[in-house]
């Protein structure tokens, strides 16, 4: 009889130009143009699954991006008074999303630009930790064990990423939430760029809470988002964070690049 136990895992994975500043969410609106104007953007389409395994007893929610193949168009009319010429608004253009999966898409060939931190509390100038503890060795060498047995490369554990791995554990531990989106660093990848992480041309995450490293593992494996993210030939460098604390017992965040 399986043991009851509440097991939550979340995926994530973006492929986008390192090239690309992170947004701000400070932005300021644009100017009213005086003439036309158009710009030429990257459109991204977001796409959210939520499944729940009734024998297993597990939830887990899959978030992911994907970047479209052609450029999103806007354009902006020409003001001008009603006597001479009656502004005309343009519609953007609608492009179905790309269903290729991320491997497939060719990273930006450009040297990535360094963002520098929004927030002063996500201490970028803080030393690198020394190791891994004892679940985060445990967790790289499963991870390793899987993909070795599918033909792949391991991958190697970049101590940047544990950090910033461990930080977002520590602010879901802290702040009592769950999600790939944290209310202090944002989306993973703008967390990724705010600690001097930037040579990188893809990037996933995977989140779970579970009382134990193999329960944590499995449920990964079980589930075709985060296994893919395990499992992506393309990725090279991976950073665990794993810290006691949350619902389940501990907290687990994995972090994949494809490093330049």
């Amino acid at each position: 009889m399986l043991r009851k136990l509440a097991i939550l895992g979340t995926s994530m994975t973006l492929f986008a130009a390192a090239l690309m500043p992170a947004p701000s969410a400070n932005a300021m609106s644009p100017e009213q143009p005086s003439v036309t104007k158009t710009a030429v953007t990257k459109a991204a389409k977001i796409y959210t699954q939520f499944m729940y395994d009734i024998p297993l007893k597990c939830q887990y929610k899959f978030f992911y991006s994907t970047q479209m193949d052609k450029p999103l168009v806007i354009q902006w009319p020409v003001k001008q008074p009603p006597a001479e010429q009656t502004p005309v608004e343009q519609p953007p253009v609608k492009q179905p999303p790309a269903k290729q999966p991320p491997v497939s898409q060719p990273p930006a060939k450009q040297p990535p630009v360094a963002t520098p931190p929004s927030n002063p509390q996500q201490g970028t100038n803080d030393q690198l930790p020394a190791s891994l503890t004892a679940d985060e060795k445990q967790m790289v060498q499963l991870i390793n064990q899987e993909r070795q047995k599918a033909g792949l490369q391991p991958l190697q554990v970049d101590m940047r990423l544990v950090k910033v791995a461990r930080a977002k554990a520590k602010d879901m531990i802290d702040r009592g939430y769950f999600s790939h989106t944290s209310p202090t660093y944002g989306s993973p990848f703008d967390m990724m760029r705010s600690f001097g992480v930037t040579d990188w041309q893809a990037a996933a995450e995977n989140i779970a809470q579970n009382p134990s490293v193999t329960g944590a593992h499995q449920s990964f494996m079980n589930s075709p988002g985060h296994r893919n993210n395990i499992m992506n030939p393309s990725f090279n460098k991976v950073g665990v964070g794993i810290l006691d604390g949350g619902p389940y017992g501990k907290t687990f965040v994995q972090m994949f690049i494809q490093s330049y």
